[in-house]
């Protein structure tokens, strides 16, 4: 364990205890789906909807939302990271150490994201010891439900396959294991065969392996994460799976940037921010993944707007729901993106997926349901999803593939 594991823990600990923070349990379902009703109790806040009303109606009563990061709960607060990134506990969080990379100053939630943000994210992420994920919700679709600039940090390890990690009350380090029910799946990452659609009549005991994914801290992955990695993609290029059905955009990273993580952990004094004899490592592991970030987003918006081309001159590759915001009155500044997308990191690769709806049949996705981590707050919305099947609704959500 790093001193940024611990300090996170026992802030995280501290805010449990004094009910600073909610930690929601859940209960695996399926690969992929967690049933969380304690979620319902969380503010609602649907920023497309707000958008959209205040477009079509100016006399619409304007929605105040509550910035609940300026001023932060301090008993959340964990680290600065550098001058211009606080690293705070997630208020609502569904697993144990779940934190978020908060903008000091107020930037809005769909900026593209720059160098300062991947050097916070390289900087806290290089001094933890556990898988995560890092993801940003970025637009109007994308499932944000804060205007004020964050990306998180998820801890992605066995705990979810197993909940061995979890301890009482969402206690960490304590032995507890739920008593499996019928219908609860406890192998949801073993096989890539339980994400993917079946033919009718497939015999299911006939499954694809997955091909060797390269080995390192992630060894646990994001069901959609390991689906693109299985299809062996080439290093540092923008490319697809052939296993996915939704237009998505991923790059996996060179085997030395995937080491680099590493080397970064080994050497740093994890001082907040990272260590000044190591800057280097981590402002050129920053501009890397800068680069593909903006490789990934230029791929995106050259697509998207062949979408719209094709739209307007009665092609069917997608829906009409399509909006790049060209309207000049309404256009978004040059530091906002046209379109709404999740963007999902590892150690491994960056991951991309546009959306053109927030939710589906109520059920709000946002960058954990593009990668696969499905949270429902009901049991009618549980079977809901079960019927539909993930990939059904990814695709609805998001982009069919051309």
């Amino acid at each position: 364990m790093t001193k940024l594991d611990q300090r996170i823990t026992e802030t995280y600990l501290k805010a449990l205890d004094s009910k600073h923070l909610l930690y929601f349990e859940s209960k695996e379902i399926s690969f992929q789906i967690r049933l969380c009703p304690a979620l319902a109790s969380k503010p609602d806040i649907k920023l497309n909807e707000h958008k959209k009303l205040a477009a079509t109606d100016p006399t619409a009563k304007k929605v105040v939302v509550v910035n609940p990061f300026k001023p932060y709960d301090p008993k959340l607060y964990v680290e600065d990271l550098g001058d211009s990134h606080i690293l705070l506990l997630n208020k609502f969080c569904v697993v144990p150490n779940h934190t978020l990379i908060v903008t000091k100053q107020f930037r809005e939630q769909g900026e593209r994201l720059s160098i300062e943000d991947f050097n916070a994210v390289v900087s806290a992420v290089s001094r933890q010891s556990c898988p995560l994920i890092a993801f940003y919700n970025s637009g109007p679709e994308s499932g944000a439900s804060q205007p004020h600039k964050h990306l998180q940090l998820l801890p992605f390890d066995n705990s979810w396959k197993d909940n061995n990690s979890l301890g009482e009350n969402g206690r960490v380090g304590q032995e507890h294991k739920e008593e499996e029910k019928e219908g609860h799946d406890s192998g949801v990452f073993t096989s890539i065969d339980n994400r993917v659609e079946k033919e009718e009549g497939e015999d299911e005991t006939k499954s694809p392996q997955p091909q060797p994914l390269v080995s390192d801290a992630d060894a646990a992955r994001p069901p959609i994460i390991e689906c693109f990695l299985a299809s062996n993609p080439q290093p540092d290029k923008v490319t697809s799976s052939s296993l996915l059905p939704f237009l998505h955009y991923g790059v996996k990273f060179d085997p030395q940037v995937v080491k680099s993580w590493g080397n970064l952990s080994q050497t740093s004094n994890d001082t907040a921010g990272g260590s000044d004899n190591n800057s280097v490592g981590f402002e050129s592991l920053s501009k890397y993944l800068v680069d593909v970030y903006e490789r990934i987003l230029e791929l995106v918006d050259h697509d998207l707007q062949n979408i719209v081309k094709d739209n307007s001159n009665g092609g069917n590759n997608a829906s009409s729901a399509v909006d790049l915001e060209t309207d000049a009155d309404n256009a978004p500044s040059d530091k906002v993106d046209r379109f709404s997308y999740n963007f999902i990191m590892t150690r491994e690769c960056m991951f991309v997926v546009p959306r053109k709806h927030n939710a589906w049949n109520n059920v709000g996705m946002n960058s954990l349901g593009a990668a696969g981590l499905m949270i429902c707050k009901n049991n009618q919305n549980l079977e809901e999803i079960r019927v539909a099947g993930p990939l059904t609704i990814l695709k609805s959500i998001g982009f069919p593939k051309f």
